[in-house]
């Protein structure tokens, strides 16, 4: 009789110790992400997670934090620019049986069983470039562009750097097909990012663009039209995605505002 009672005991003991470990303590959300400031318009999103960090939730907590930093500081929206894996392996050989680990002294078993070799595990580490803003505009019409390399237009351009070349628009547009922009706004600019850096600064719905177009320097003005509104409702359509998080975690405040 005592030694049933013994055994149902210890079978409680490790059950209830079982039941305690079998889920991870919340991973940290404040302490694990970080802003830095890169330009007067360009910002990073970091999120530094541990070995018990899913790739998902790390990707998702960086971009969290950015949207989050754009609308507490009274912008309307964050701009993404591009995302960065900086994710280590490292190499973890400490993996043993719960039970014989936690049941040993119990037990009195001294040597707790070994469950794997050494292996690799990944440490994710997610960075978001951003800008934040409340005065988004596109030109209107918008054009298909792509970036053209300071080697294609050094010989015109003497300055060294790249431009924008349209390969698409429409007969409204000012600009034409193989026009090559070089400022907006009276602004240089070499990629599309610059070119929406300085439609975010322009104060007027009509902007002066400088383009080379056969060789020459032409100068034309085009309308602008505000979407900062449609970055808006993608912003926020991608962070009700985001807080969708698949293992226990520390949930920011900006997600628990949206499930209310």
């Amino acid at each position: 009789m005592i030694e049933r009672a013994l055994s149902l005991l210890i079978l409680i003991a490790v059950t209830a110790v079982l039941g305690a470990c079998s889920s991870l303590k919340p991973i940290p959300y404040r302490q694990r992400v970080e802003i830095e400031r890169k330009s007067p318009t360009v910002l990073t999103s970091t999120y530094q997670g541990d070995i018990d960090t899913m790739h998902s939730t790390a990707v998702n907590f960086a971009m969290v934090a950015a949207i989050e930093y754009c609308l507490y500081n009274g912008e309307q929206a964050a701009m993404f620019q591009g995302m960065t894996d900086e994710s280590q392996q490292q190499i973890y050989n400490r993996v043993y049986s719960t039970a014989d680990l936690y049941v040993s002294p119990l037990l009195k078993d001294k040597n707790p069983k070994i469950l794997n070799d050494p292996m690799l595990v990944r440490i994710p580490r997610i960075v978001f470039k951003f800008s934040c803003t409340k005065n988004l505009q596109i030109l209107d019409p918008a054009p298909v562009v792509r970036s053209v390399k300071p080697e294609l237009l050094a010989n015109v351009s003497k300055d060294y750097r790249g431009g924008i070349l349209v390969t698409e628009n429409k007969a409204t547009s000012p600009l034409q097909k193989g026009d090559i922009i070089t400022h907006v706004a009276e602004k240089r600019v070499d990629g599309t990012d610059q070119m929406l850096f300085a439609l975010m600064k322009a104060k007027n719905q009509r902007v002066p663009i400088r383009v080379l177009r056969n060789g020459r320097s032409v100068s034309v003005t085009a309308k602008t039209l505000k979407v900062v509104n449609v970055l808006h409702a993608i912003n926020w359509g991608r962070l009700k995605d985001a807080c969708e998080f698949k293992q226990g975690v520390e949930v920011p405040a900006i997600c628990k505002h949206i499930a209310e």
